[in-house]
């Protein structure tokens, strides 16, 4: 497991510093203190770097307290967002931090994971570690800034837990905006807003797929494919020897042979409803409520121009298994006996695409953002791929892709020439990849950096954390 987990670190060890810059880039004026912008630094990647030089970016150096304050704060607003593992274990994704000439540390992103390495006391921390430059240029002078009401809740005090109602603006001596409160004048840089909390949470990482529900489906797709492969084989065993070994040896893995069948077969359309659980999924989500208590899974058997889809409007998960010519024309003297594996598990990334959509509208529907559409999303060009709610789907389907490629050209390629992060920067668009290359930026990647690059950075963010979530997850020899 180290061996790829060491592959995913070796992206940011050999990234340029251009492109490191770009990383800490969505990181600019969220929690750091300096006013600065990532173009003022020169920045590198140092896969141990010294805690004992963060120390000092806590006001008083109660970082103990600032973090045992925070997992109370977590608790009492039931945000379940695991800081305490924090401390248990070693942390992978780097902090970004910042150095400015009177050598005081200014940490952009990873506070929490600073004070978990700090408490677990662990000597060193990857970072991505910025330098400010001799000529430092002017900062930016336009902030935007989220809506913000009267009577919206606000986190104040030291540690962020004391609950003020927003009462009015104003502004301080330095024309920064202020927000008057229930307790006192509170500078917009300091206080959080409940009701980003959620949307923040989610920036940290892809949309969880719901691991019970992934499961009934794909317990019903692999179930109702064998049993239409069992009527397909029916005389043709002699035949298609290969090709029915295979068939075996699925229906083996799926349980030495298929129970009698619960559903009529034999009907262009197979309907069955999915009881919404949230059994399984990140603590954070456990306590969202659920806009429905089940939903319709239909497994299509006519050909159609996609692999499958979310309808919201009848709160439905469509599979098309006849839209891949693996499961449509198997088996026949021309396929390959590993066919229908294939195509089943193209299917299953097809469902964990549309299952993130089933949870954007069941689970976060209160979080508008996350259904926002372009004016030609339907067109499925541009449009489409830079549509807020395809973020999330695409960058996993897309975490998918890389690796089905990385294992046939990459892993598995005898000729060994080309390097995981090699590969990543390519994928992603943040190297230029070479003509006819295994690893073409896919169009979401190159649209998204084309028309959104904040939105570009947080992507190749989330595409590198969920890669190295799945390699880390992978039992490898």
């Amino acid at each position: 497991m180290r061996r790829y987990i060491n592959l995913v670190e070796s992206f940011y060890a050999e990234a340029s510093p251009e492109q490191l810059r770009e990383l800490a880039r969505a990181h600019e004026g969220v929690a750091a203190k300096t006013t600065l912008t990532a173009d003022d630094f020169d920045w590198h990647f140092d896969p141990a770097f010294p805690v004992a030089k963060l120390v000092g970016a806590m006001p008083d150096g109660d970082w103990l307290g600032w973090y045992e304050d925070e997992l109370a704060m977590d608790r009492e607003d039931e945000m379940h967002r695991d800081w305490d593992r924090l401390s248990q274990e070693e942390i992978q994704e780097p902090i970004v931090v910042s150095f400015e000439p009177d050598g005081g540390a200014d940490i952009w992103d990873g506070w929490h994971r600073t004070a978990g390495q700090i408490v677990r006391g662990a000597q060193t921390i990857p970072a991505i570690v910025g330098t400010e430059r001799a000529k430092v240029a002017e900062g930016a002078d336009k902030l935007e800034l989220p809506d913000i009401e009267v009577g919206d809740e606000v986190l104040v005090g030291k540690f962020k837990n004391r609950k003020a109602t927003v009462k009015g603006f104003t502004k301080d001596d330095h024309n920064q905006p202020v927000l008057k409160t229930t307790k006192g004048d509170q500078k917009l840089f300091k206080p959080r807003l409940s009701k980003l909390m959620t949307e923040q949470t989610l920036e940290e990482g892809l949309i969880a797929i719901p691991p019970k529900m992934l499961d009934h489906v794909m317990f019903l797709l692999t179930y109702h494919v064998l049993w239409r492969m069992r009527d397909r084989f029916e005389g043709k065993q002699k035949e298609l020897p290969e090709q029915y070994a295979a068939f075996k040896k699925l229906v083996a893995n799926f349980g030495e042979t298929l129970p009698p069948e619960p559903y009529k077969l034999d009907g262009p359309v197979s309907v069955t409803r999915i009881p919404v659980t949230l059994d399984g999924m990140p603590s954070n989500y456990l306590h969202l409520k659920p806009k429905t208590d089940s939903i319709f899974f239909a497994i299509d058997w006519r050909p159609g121009k996609m692999n499958g889809a979310w309808r919201q409007d009848k709160l439905a998960l469509i599979v098309y298994p006849c839209s891949l010519d693996y499961i449509e024309r198997y088996p026949t003297s021309r396929s390959h006996p590993d066919d229908l594996e294939v195509g089943l598990d193209t299917l299953a990334e097809t469902i964990s695409h549309e299952l993130r959509h089933m949870v954007q509208f069941v689970l976060l529907g209160d979080y508008p953002e996350q259904l926002k559409m372009k004016a030609d999303y339907k067109s499925h060009g541009s449009d489409y791929f830079t549509s807020p709610v395809e973020f999330d789907p695409t960058i996993g389907s897309a975490v998918q892709e890389f690796l089905h490629l990385w294992r046939i050209y990459g892993e598995s390629s005898s000729s060994k020439n080309v390097k995981m992060s090699q590969a990543i920067r390519q994928f992603t668009g943040m190297a230029t990849a070479p003509r006819f290359s295994t690893f073409e930026t896919p169009k979401f990647f190159a649209a998204l950096k084309k028309t959104a690059p904040e939105r570009y950075r947080v992507a190749v963010k989330k595409f590198l954390k969920e890669l190295q979530a799945r390699l880390s997850a992978t039992p490898h020899p």
